[in-house]
């Protein structure tokens, strides 16, 4: 979950640098794996980088995803859309990353992440006293 709320952080410094698609794409993995941290923490092995389908799957077999994620797995599939195209130049067929993301792009990713991420400690277990998580 750190690693996450780390993702998070490096895509508001992007944000704020004007480097929209990168934030895009730290807002897509900050999400991910956050989505991962509590299959994990019920014993999961997740693979897949698609947020909504990390979400629906854990949903399946998890009444506490179910209620605090499952409501997110469309929210999710936004920040899916940022996965590839946001990395590659070759990703779209037109332009490059820097010319196809713009700052609204980045303010909807960073507010998509943050609502997955304020979701996760619903579903995750309670933290242990003895390693307790940075501020």
């Amino acid at each position: 979950m750190r690693t996450a709320e780390g993702d998070l952080a490096a895509a508001r410094i992007l944000h704020a640098a004007h480097r929209y698609a990168h934030a895009c794409f730290h807002a897509h993995q900050s999400a991910e794996k956050a989505v991962k941290a509590c299959a994990f923490a019920g014993g999961g092995d997740p693979w897949g980088h698609s947020v909504q389908d990390l979400i629906r799957e854990l949903a399946s077999d998890d009444e506490d995803v179910r209620r605090c994620l499952l409501p997110l797995a469309e929210r999710g599939a936004r920040l899916d859309r940022y996965y590839i195209p946001t990395r590659y130049p070759n990703g779209l067929p037109q332009e490059t990353p820097e010319e196809a993301f713009f700052e609204d792009d980045a303010v909807q990713a960073l507010a998509i992440a943050d609502e997955i991420i304020a979701a996760v400690p619903g579903v995750l277990p309670a933290a242990d006293p003895r390693h307790p998580r940075d501020p």
